[in-house]
């Protein structure tokens, strides 16, 4: 279908198109361009007002400098397209193709994108605000220094999409797959973000405020010098968002699937913490379990004082008490830590106890076998009034039992310690 005489005059000149745009608005019709394809044309300055495009071809065309209001654009196609210095309000685009375009220091406002198609797309140093885009692909979208405010964004697939220095306020995606995501030193603030899919990306040096994010899959996405503030988390893994890269001060978590939390610690005290340790301190974060929250309190607590201990004696503090009480935290360990050295002190108190003719002249053991064994159960008995502080050493002790009297009870003094400090922690916790 041709252009009509007059509207193909009019689209010679800016001039032109001006008093050709002012007699319709006059007359109150809608400029109507139908199946038609512009090639290579220059339309910078032109002002197109309640214009409709049908099934319309855009090929190297320059609409720097112009301004849309009011126009729709269905079944339309753009492709290597300039927009710079426009202004782009009211309009209305369906079901259309648009291909490598540049879009700098331009205003776009109050618009609706239905079922269209976008690739290669540069967006620099622009205002995009109060807009609807539902349906359709972007693929390889890049925008910088640019300002998004009111954009809602429903069911799209978007692949290798980046944004680097901008500003999204009230920003809301939904239902979205997003493949080869990249945002760098980006903030966000009341946005929304509910039922999305983002596999592979980086988000780095971005800060999101006030917003909410609900039941988001991003397993392949890596976070660093990130920060969730004062925002609502729902039905989030909080594995994959990895806490302890990122910060949630004053931000509420509802119905979140935590990583464990908790240390590790070997049998000879090696020291193993949490993979994915909450990084910002749990008294910030609104919304979780007492036990939960102590549970958090307490692996931060000694992650921090291990870091802390660089001199030698207070790494044997530290190294002592996760031997004996995994870090104040297992009752168990300390209860068969201490019934063990029971043991091996009444088995030494037993040994030195032996008179010497016993050791001279070996068969006398078997023939008083019933001897030594009282003798044992006595040391046992001796050893454990001794280890509570209770028993005082008698007269007729040798030197050699004199020390183990001693460290007897110096060992009892440190256990009664340890297990003032493991029941404290334990009734004092909610776990």
């Amino acid at each position: 279908m041709a252009l009509t005489p007059e509207l193909d005059l009019a689209l010679a000149t800016a001039e032109k198109w001006r008093e050709y745009q002012s007699k319709a608005l006059k007359e109150a019709f809608r400029i109507e361009v139908c199946f038609q394809e512009f090639a290579s044309m220059d339309f910078s300055g032109y002002e197109f007002n309640e214009c409709d495009f049908q099934a319309v071809n855009f090929l190297n065309i320059n609409f720097d400098n112009c301004n849309f209001i009011d126009c729709t654009f269905y079944n339309c196609t753009f492709e290597n397209v300039s927009i710079v210095g426009a202004e782009i309000t009211d309009c209305k685009i369906k079901g259309s193709d648009i291909e490598i375009i540049v879009v700098r220091g331009t205003c776009i406002s109050k618009c609706q994108i239905e079922n269209s198609n976008f690739k290669d797309i540069d967006i620099m140093d622009s205002a995009i605000f109060d807009i609807i885009i539902n349906g359709g692909t972007v693929t390889c979208l890049r925008s910088t220094n640019t300002t998004l405010s009111s954009v809602s964004i429903d069911s799209i697939e978007l692949v290798d999409i980046s944004y680097l220095s901008c500003d999204a306020n009230k920003y809301s995606i939904s239902n979205c797959n997003f493949t080869s995501l990249h945002i760098k030193q980006t903030e966000f603030s009341e946005c929304s973000i509910t039922d999305i899919t983002a596999t592979t990306g980086v988000f780095l040096e971005s800060n999101a405020h006030r917003c909410k994010l609900v039941r988001p899959n991003m397993s392949n996405l890596s976070f660093s010098e990130c920060n969730i503030f004062f925002s609502q988390l729902i039905d989030v893994d909080l594995n994959e968002l990895q806490i302890d890269e990122i910060g949630l001060l004053g931000s509420f978590l509802t119905n979140c699937k935590w990583p464990n939390q908790k240390y590790s610690v070997g049998f000879f005290g090696k020291y193993t913490p949490a993979t994915n340790l909450l990084r910002q301190p749990v008294e910030d974060i609104q919304g979780l379990t007492p036990s939960l929250r102590s549970e958090i309190r307490q692996s931060q607590l000694v992650n921090e004082r291990v870091k802390r201990s660089k001199r030698p004696l207070s790494r044997f503090g530290m190294w002592f008490w996760a031997v004996t009480t995994e870090y104040g935290r297992s009752i168990v360990r300390l209860t068969i830590l201490c019934f063990s050295v029971i043991l091996v002190l009444s088995s030494l108190y037993w040994i030195v106890s032996i008179p010497n003719v016993y050791w001279t002249e070996p068969c006398l053991w078997l023939s008083n076998w019933n001897y030594l064994a009282n003798g044992f159960w006595m040391s046992i008995r001796h050893t454990v009034l001794n280890f509570v502080g209770i028993e005082y050493l008698p007269d007729t002790a040798n030197y050699r039992q004199e020390t183990l009297f001693i460290i007897t009870r110096f060992t009892g003094l440190v256990f009664f310690g340890l297990w003032i400090g493991v029941a404290a922690n334990k009734f004092g916790s909610p776990n």
